[in-house]
């Protein structure tokens, strides 16, 4: 007689008391897939029904939430990518990209797609998806793979590396798993073979694009003048030059929490900088014992002019020019304290904001939406974060022999010598104590510089024509060679800025759009006579006008564009960086998400700085100034030295120094000889990083 089969007792619980134990025994064992469930779902076909994927996308949701982090998300992409259906789904796509990896198949057909993932689950890292990746040995798993495969092309571009999304993702997460530990494990040989790899990408600025739009440019997007064709300057042996990158290159179609989007690989040059410099770094530079010991000790011998002394080299070899991404804690969360919660739950982007993923929500905002120096992107975020490079930076920079660098752009082959010897780098410490001054509306910021030509806005001069600064009582006037002032503030970390709503242009002229639509819709619905409704429109009409006119603020949104673009600007940038987040019109809209934003006045960031006195004293003394780029956080610095034009001046030159803030630490990119030449020409120049002191 068969036996009669017996349903499990957890058949007589309510599905919501079911889901409740079966996320108990899910959280059991936080890392990995869920492979917990796979006992309870074969306890019986009612418990499997009630748990199955497609009947209990909630619980499948609050799985994922267990598991993986959801604050960047929702943060980046808006409410509607943390719905239970998004979540299930991309607990299905992440759980089997782990088992992927922990695979290690580095050949395996969708090795593609493995690292793309594992490249959006490192930005969106607020501590259990880098334990997650840990797990499944993505650090070895992508070491093994740079290794093996990151040069398998090289026949194929004369013998140098390609610059393909493929690369890149795999040095970005090499960076991202980079640790101490790892560092001080790899051998001598081990360390000198990605010093090696990814040399090519450090020290060829002419064949691999250092900027997400050549640095030439600080208004973005590119001039109507231009058609649809890039500006070049000249072609050079490894192609034209400035380097831009063809969007349809470089996007690809993904369908990330339910958002069907482009995504744009990362520069490839930045993670290569930081790969280079914090494994060159594990080798101090040797103290030569000729020195004096200190300053005190150097005076005492009556030595007053420029020189290091023992004690500065000590200093440079205690900084690392590059901080390494720490891994936050798998319950960041439950250590966060009621305002950082409070910010973390409402899913909007603040300047405050500290958990790991927002430290990297500039870079994610650059990789999403600066691919396209022709388009205006509504949607995009902020690229630089205001008071950023307020500090002390410290770092070092790469400087190659002048005839041998420029050698290596009259061919397109790879020089069988090519290397660290060849040509041979020299490392300088890098030193610069900065400030930032913003522009708040209804000032006008400083013009640009150059040919205003819409491809050289005065690269050499840091954007800016030809100016006098004066700084003082925390403001920086600058009267430009015409004879025109602009005011800028000085930014003061916790202090408000001077940003009124009564004499800011766009706040007023916003207003009176809000205004007007309101009227709109009022007489839309009034059963009121409408001849009278003409006048009283009319009336208001005039009256808005006469305010307009009393301000300076254009009546139409043409010319508000019109006006900010003579002044160096975009309209839609005025307000990029303070972006309170996203919204919906509905809960269940299907309507895409809008950006609500708030004005914080700012049109224009200027930067100026110094290197300290005792710094000046062992590496020399100078004095820096620049601008960011809005489009991107695009930062040009220009470095010159402090004391005149004498001989000491040139032989130290005048440089500039191009490149974004990293991970909100570092100060990543390209430093450039400025002798006066066409910015559209390639020219001396090489690679830096600095990170912050908290001295």
């Amino acid at each position: 007689m068969a036996a009669v089969q017996q349903n499990s007792i957890l058949c007589r619980f309510p599905s919501e008391i079911l889901e409740n134990i079966a996320l108990e025994v899910v959280r059991f064992e936080p890392l990995g897939p869920p492979k917990a469930l796979i006992p309870l779902l074969c306890t019986c076909k009612s418990v499997h029904n009630v748990l199955a994927f497609n009947q209990c996308y909630n619980f499948f949701a609050r799985i994922f939430q267990s598991k993986f982090d959801i604050g960047a998300v929702r943060r980046r992409f808006g409410p509607k990518s943390i719905r239970s259906t998004n979540l299930a789904m991309q607990l299905k796509k992440y759980c089997t990209n782990l088992q992927e990896i922990r695979r290690g198949d580095i050949y395996s057909s969708d090795i593609h797609d493995i690292l793309r993932t594992s490249f959006l689950m490192a930005t969106e890292n607020d501590g259990k998806n880098a334990h997650q990746l840990a797990w499944a040995g993505l650090d070895s798993f992508v070491d093994r793979f740079v290794r093996a495969r990151l040069c398998e092309d090289v026949a194929q571009h004369n013998g140098w590396p390609a610059e393909s999304s493929i690369n890149a993702l795999a040095l970005w997460l090499m960076w991202f798993t980079t640790t101490p530990e790892s560092l001080k494990a790899e051998s001598t040989e081990q360390r000198q073979q990605i010093i090696d790899m990814v040399l090519p990408y450090v020290v060829l600025p002419f064949r691999y694009p250092s900027a997400y739009a050549p640095p030439n440019h600080l208004d973005l997007p590119l001039a109507k003048q231009f058609g649809q064709r890039y500006p070049h300057s000249v072609i050079t042996a490894h192609g034209p030059y400035p380097l831009y990158r063809p969007p349809h290159h470089l996007l690809e179609d993904i369908n990330h929490f339910g958002h069907f989007r482009e995504f744009s690989r990362p520069l490839i040059t930045i993670a290569a900088k930081m790969l280079y410099f914090s494994r060159r770094e594990m080798v101090p530079i040797d103290i030569p014992t000729h020195l004096p010991i200190d300053r005190a000790h150097a005076l005492s011998l009556g030595h007053t002019h420029v020189r290091p002394t023992q004690a500065d080299v000590h200093e440079v070899n205690r900084h690392q020019s590059v901080k390494l991404v720490e891994r936050a804690k798998w319950d960041y969360y439950a250590e966060m304290d009621e305002e950082q919660r409070k910010l973390m739950d409402g899913g909007l982007w603040t300047p405050t904001l500290g958990s790991a993923s927002a430290m990297w929500d500039n870079d994610w905002n650059r990789a999403s939406f600066c691919f396209d120096p022709w388009q205006k992107m509504s949607l995009k975020g902020v690229t630089y974060t205001h008071g950023m490079l307020n500090g002390l930076w410290q770092g070092r920079m790469l400087v190659p022999p002048e005839s041998a660098y420029m050698g290596l752009m009259e061919t397109d082959q790879r020089p069988s010598t090519f290397g660290e010897g060849n040509p041979h780098l020299t490392t300088v410490p890098l030193y610069m104590r900065l400030r930032e001054h913003h522009c708040i509306n209804p000032e006008f910021p400083v013009l640009t510089g150059g040919r205003r030509n819409g491809f050289d806005d005065g690269l050499e001069n840091a954007w800016l024509p030809p100016v006098r600064m004066r700084e003082s009582n925390r403001k920086v006037t600058v009267e430009d060679e015409h004879g025109n002032i602009s005011v800028y503030d000085t930014y003061v970390p916790g202090q408000p800025n001077a940003h009124d709503e009564e004499t800011c242009t766009a706040c007023i002229h916003e207003k009176l759009n809000a205004e007007n639509d309101m009227r709109r819709r009022s007489a839309s619905l009034s059963d009121s006579d409408s001849e009278s409704e003409s006048e009283s429109e009319s009336e208001f009409a005039s009256q808005a006008q006469a305010q307009q006119q009393s301000l300076a603020i254009p009546p139409m949104d043409a010319e508000v564009e019109d006006i900010f673009t003579n002044v160096g600007l975009g309209a839609d940038e005025n307000m990029d960086d303070d972006m309170d987040g996203y919204s919906e019109s509905g809960e269940d809209s299907d309507t895409e998400e809008v950006l609500h934003r708030s004005c914080s006045g700012i049109q224009d960031l200027l930067l100026t700085g110094e290197t300290d006195l005792s710094h000046g004293q062992a590496w020399n003394h100078y004095i820096f100034y620049g601008r960011v780029r809005r489009w991107d956080g695009l930062i040009a610095l220009v470095r010159v030295p402090r004391h005149g034009n004498g001989r000491e001046s040139v032989h130290l030159g005048r440089w500039v120094f191009t490149g974004y803030v990293v991970g909100a630490q570092n100060f990543v990119g390209t430093w450039r000889a400025l002798r006066g030449q066409d910015v559209g020409v390639p020219t001396w120049e090489s690679a830096f990083t600095v990170s912050r002191r908290d001295d």
